[in-house]
């Protein structure tokens, strides 16, 4: 809406998408690009205690 009346401009727009699959290995899942490193992404697969 902002971009259509011209009011102001946005200069960034931070988008943050859930993991929404945190049962499955990464490691298992299709590769989409880049992307993040296995390693790392089993990081959010843990529970909090252990962190």
């Amino acid at each position: 809406m902002a971009h259509e009346s011209g009011d102001f401009k946005i200069p960034l727009a931070v988008i943050e998408y859930p993991p929404l699959d945190l049962y499955t290995d990464p490691a298992d899942k299709k590769k989409m690009g880049e992307g993040i490193p296995y390693e790392r992404a089993r990081l959010y697969n843990l529970p909090e205690t252990e962190m």
